[in-house]
């Protein structure tokens, strides 16, 4: 059941980073720093890959133990029930980044041009936390 819940949690998290650098690009266009947004999208894009690369071999996990308990002795294991919830874990997902959207648009853009003026990724972190007090 932990790996269910870890699977799901990856797939929420997949599909949410993918479909806001499409947030994040757009924000760079708007600011007129499109170079800049498309090495953070990237920067992004690998915390998505990574947890594929993580969810892979857990979902493929599930499968064969579902086989091997219909080999041992027909255990009544419900394969497509957790191939659904990954199913709803992705609609979740992008229905998060959906909501989000507009958001990380307006923000990424002001991100972005911070990001420029500070040079790095934890001295903006720091500027943010100095400033919007």
């Amino acid at each position: 059941m932990l790996a269910w819940s870890f699977v799901f949690m990856l797939t929420i998290i997949i599909h949410t980073t993918d479909s806001l650098t499409y947030a994040l690009r757009l924000g760079g266009l708007r600011a007129r720093r499109i170079g800049l947004a498309l090495t953070v999208a990237g920067m992004l894009l690998l915390v998505s890959r990574t947890s594929n690369m993580a969810q892979g071999p857990l979902l493929g996990g599930m499968v064969d133990q579902a086989k091997a308990a219909i080999r041992a002795g027909g255990a009544n294991v419900r394969l497509e029930l957790y191939m659904h919830g990954v199913l709803l874990a992705a609609t979740v997902g992008t229905m998060i980044a959906i909501i989000l959207y507009p958001t990380v648009v307006r923000m990424s853009a002001r991100w972005i041009v911070h990001l420029e003026h500070t040079g790095s990724i934890p001295a903006l972190v720091r500027y943010l936390m100095v400033h919007n007090r």
